[in-house]
C-alpha cells in the first residue's frame, strides 16, 4: 500500500531566503552600474519581494498554529483556527495558575500590526455604525514607551462620534518616571479634567496605560466614571508577558520591586467603578488571558482578534469602545 507523502513544513528561514534573493536582485537588476538588466526586471522582482513577505507572514502564522496543536506544557488546548487578516485562538484556560508568555505569536506581531493597519484603511467606512457620542470627558492612557501620539486615531475617531477624548499629556509613558511615584501628575490630571467640565472622567487605557487607569480609579473613584482597558496585563504577573525586561528597562523599576507588585495587586482588584477590558488570545506581547477579569467577576470582557502592536487602531477595538461607551452591545 502506497504511503501518502509527508505534509511538507512551512520554512521560515526559505521564506526569508526568497526575501533576500528577491530584494537582491531586485536591488541588482535596477540599480546596478552597467547591469543589462537595469530598468527592465525592477517590477517583476519587487513582486517578487511582496511575495517572499506575503509567504512570510503565512509562513509565522502556520508555524504558530502547528505548535499550539501540538500543545505546551502547562497548557490545556482545544483548538486552533486562523482567518486570512489574524489568528484565532481558542485556548482552555492554563492548567498553572501562573500563565505563560506568548511563545511563536511574538513571530507574527509585526506582520499583523501592519496588516490590521490596512485593515483600518479598508473599512473606515463601517466605523460609524455606533450610537453617537454624549460629550463626556475622556482621557486615553498610552502604553509603554508610546506617547498620546499612538492614541491619535482612537482620539479623533471618539471626537467625531461627539465625545471630549484627549490624551493624557504626560509625555512618554515610561512607568513612575512619567507619571510621578504614586502616581500623582496622572491623578493631578484627570481631577484637572473633571473640574473643568464638571463631569467624571472615563480612562481608556492601552497595555500599560490600562494598568494606570486601574489604580486611578481605585484611588479616586470621585473623579473616574467608567474604564476601559485594551490588552491591559492586569490580572497576571509580569513574567506573563514578553515585555518584562524591557518594563525594567525603560521605568526604571524591577518586577521584584514591593511598590511595583503593591500597585499590580491593586489594579488587579476589582473595581469600585464600570470596567470592561479588551483582550485578545492571539496577543503576542502579554498573554490575553491576564487582560480580563476571571470568569464571573463583575467586569465586562470583550475578545477581539489581534496583534498586540497597534491593537487601539483595528477597527473592531474602535467599534467595541464606541458601543461600551454608547451602552450598546459590543
Amino acid at each position: 500500500m502506497a504511503r501518502d507523502a509527508p505534509k511538507r513544513e512551512p520554512c521560515l528561514i526559505r521564506s526569508l531566503a526568497r526575501i533576500v534573493a528577491g530584494l537582491a536582485a531586485f536591488l541588482r537588476g535596477t540599480f546596478g552600474a552597467g547591469s543589462p538588466a537595469r530598468g527592465r526586471y525592477g517590477a517583476a522582482d519587487a513582486f517578487f519581494v511582496a511575495r517572499g513577505g506575503y509567504r512570510l507572514f503565512r509562513t509565522c502564522n502556520a508555524w504558530t498554529g502547528e505548535a499550539l496543536r501540538r500543545g505546551r506544557p502547562g497548557r490545556n488546548m482545544d483548538a486552533v483556527s486562523f482567518g486570512s487578516d489574524a489568528m484565532v485562538l481558542r485556548l482552555a484556560t492554563p492548567a498553572s495558575a501562573e500563565v505563560p508568555p506568548p511563545a511563536l505569536a511574538l513571530l507574527s506581531e509585526g506582520p499583523r500590526a501592519a496588516w490590521g493597519l490596512g485593515r483600518l484603511i479598508r473599512e473606515r467606512k463601517t466605523l460609524d455604525d455606533v450610537p453617537p457620542g454624549d460629550g463626556r470627558p475622556v482621557i486615553l492612557l498610552p502604553g509603554l514607551t508610546n506617547s498620546d501620539r499612538s492614541t491619535f486615531i482612537m482620539r479623533r475617531y471618539l471626537n467625531r462620534l461627539g465625545y471630549r477624548a484627549e490624551g493624557w499629556q504626560l509625555g512618554r509613558n515610561l512607568g513612575v518616571r512619567a507619571i510621578g511615584a504614586e502616581g500623582e501628575r496622572l491623578m493631578a490630571r484627570i481631577a484637572a479634567l473633571h473640574t473643568e467640565t464638571g463631569e467624571k472622567v472615563t480612562l481608556i487605557g492601552v497595555s500599560l496605560g490600562g494598568i494606570m487607569a486601574r489604580v486611578a480609579a481605585h484611588r479616586h473613584p470621585e473623579h473616574v466614571r467608567e474604564v476601559i482597558t485594551i490588552s491591559s496585563p492586569f490580572a497576571g504577573p509580569p513574567t506573563s508577558t514578553n515585555v518584562w525586561r524591557p518594563f525594567e528597562w525603560f521605568t526604571g523599576e524591577k518586577i521584584d520591586d514591593p511598590a511595583l507588585n503593591a500597585r499590580l495587586e491593586e489594579a488587579a482588584r476589582p473595581l469600585p467603578v464600570p470596567a470592561t477590558a479588551i483582550w485578545s488570545r492571539s496577543d503576542g506581547l502579554v498573554n490575553g488571558l491576564i487582560c480580563r477579569e476571571p470568569e464571573g467577576s463583575v467586569g465586562q470582557a470583550i475578545e477581539v482578534s489581534s496583534s498586540h502592536l497597534w491593537v487601539q487602531m483595528k477597527p473592531e477595538v474602535l467599534r467595541a469602545v464606541a458601543r461600551v461607551l454608547g451602552g450598546g452591545t459590543p
